[in-house]
């Protein structure tokens, strides 16, 4: 039975350079970092990241504590899952040993000990490379480190293996757009609605992208099925609002200057004020 080797270099996925040991963190979970979305009242690039930012701490490098030997009511369930991980190696059963890695990992995620998380995670690939869980963790993982493109690419990864991955869509759209790649996180976001099309905060989140990229009548599209979705959605209704407010006082703006210019003796003085005014 081939041994699984664990990475021991500790080397940073970024930059090849060799890492320090990461202190223990707690709170670390898939609603942390894109809860802003999926749990918020505000979505789109005025908040996008705002619950991931929260999430990415300045860790302190010094002074690092090992793993304890006992961890309070986890350490039964860390024993019963390091307990299965070896009777499934004993089978040489690379499936099961690799869902065992990941629950271990995951455990040792919300304790907070992210380098053992990751170990387990990694090996779990190693183990068995079809799995896409392991890319997600990982990549939750790297956004809790701050290292947002090591993140994308473990996400890139995660849907080559699971098309249907609505999360995995949404959050490589996410961080694509925090990245100012409005392009690719519309595809992205894009992608998520076809999972989940009636869920109006994904869908206000590509009306945002949309318009901030330029595509207003896309936007206000989005806007509208966010407002038959959700009635009560104030924001999406201001938004329509104001497009049709704006688009109103520029037709009804153009109307008066053209007249002007059509009926004044000084229009060649004005007609470049009617001109600039429409530039911008």
């Amino acid at each position: 039975m081939k041994t699984n080797k664990r990475d021991t270099g500790k080397r940073d996925m970024d930059t090849g350079k060799t890492m320090d040991p990461i202190r223990p963190l707690t709170g670390v979970g898939p609603s942390n970092i894109i809860g802003s979305v999926l749990g918020g009242n505000s979505v789109g690039p005025s908040s996008i990241g705002t619950s991931a930012n929260n999430s990415i701490i300045n860790l302190d490098l010094s002074s690092i504590p090992s793993l304890p030997s006992v961890m309070n009511e986890n350490t039964s369930e860390i024993d019963n899952l390091t307990n299965q991980i070896a009777a499934s190696r004993s089978r040489d059963s690379k499936r099961d040993t690799a869902e065992y890695l990941v629950e271990r990992g995951i455990l040792y995620r919300k304790l907070g000990f992210l380098e053992e998380a990751m170990k387990d995670f990694t090996e779990a690939l190693e183990v068995c490379s079809f799995l896409s869980t392991p890319h997600w963790e990982r990549h939750l993982l790297f956004l809790v480190l701050g290292k947002e493109k090591s993140a994308v690419d473990e996400l890139t990864q995660l849907l080559k293996k699971d098309a249907n991955h609505g999360l995995g869509f949404l959050s490589k759209g996410i961080l694509l757009a925090k990245r100012g790649d409005l392009s690719s996180a519309i595809d992205n976001i894009t992608r998520a609605i076809w999972k989940d099309d009636k869920n109006p905060k994904l869908i206000f989140l590509r009306a945002e992208l949309r318009e901030k990229r330029g595509e207003t009548e896309a936007a206000m599209s989005d806007y509208a099925t966010v407002v038959k979705l959700q009635p009560n959605n104030e924001e999406a209704l201001i938004r329509q609002a104001k497009h049709r407010f704006n688009k109103r006082l520029l037709t009804d703006c153009d109307c008066y200057y053209g007249e002007f210019c059509n009926h004044t003796d000084i229009h060649y003085i004005h007609y470049p004020f009617h001109a600039a005014f429409f530039a911008y």
